[in-house]
């Protein structure tokens, strides 16, 4: 009955393959703000009207999204943010801290960066990277920790390896409970 699109760069093929295998409903979500720009703003810009013209819902994750197509591509959305469970994702309990560091052989007074999701290059895990590479030289204790897939050339641990911080990294890759 319904059909979710999630992708940006193919959302007014699928929207096109929906409607032609009748689909009643598609609903397409924008999880970033776009800059596209030049000749590939236009034809993003062509694509949002396409899928407007075919009546496909298009929402935003947050306010700043739907400003941004907004404003870029004079795409107006709906709202709907990114929901989360505040009794999961919520600050750990002393003992729940100390576990979870202890799970990963990190000292209490040591500092961790956590990032969970996937290295797709929007994310900019990159950034990360070197922020820590300069907060090693005053503090050199820092750890990175990254629960999420990464691509198949491990292109973030290559740039790890390259700044010398791999060694204060750890890529779980894709875990089942986030929490532990």
């Amino acid at each position: 009955d319904a059909l979710h699109i999630h992708t940006e760069q193919a959302h007014l093929v699928y929207a096109i393959v929906a409607k032609l295998a009748g689909v009643n409903h598609v609903i397409r979500t924008i999880h970033s703000t776009f800059t596209f720009t030049g000749g590939l703003r236009l034809v993003r810009r062509f694509m949002r009207a396409g899928v407007r013209w075919l009546g496909v819902s298009e929402v935003s994750v947050g306010p700043s999204v739907c400003e941004n197509e907004l404003k870029r591509f004079s795409n107006p959305t709906i709202v709907i943010p990114n929901w989360y469970n505040d009794k999961l994702f919520r600050p750990p309990t002393q003992v729940e801290r100390s576990l979870a560091r202890a799970a990963h052989g990190i000292t209490d007074d040591r500092p961790v960066i956590v990032t969970l999701g996937n290295c797709e290059p929007v994310k900019n895990h990159s950034a990360v990277f070197r922020a820590q590479e300069r907060l090693l030289r005053t503090r050199p204790d820092w750890f990175y920790l990254h629960a999420g897939g990464e691509d198949a050339q491990r292109t973030e641990l290559t740039l790890a390896a390259e700044l010398g911080v791999a060694q204060h990294c750890a890529f779980l890759g894709y875990v089942r409970d986030p929490t532990s």
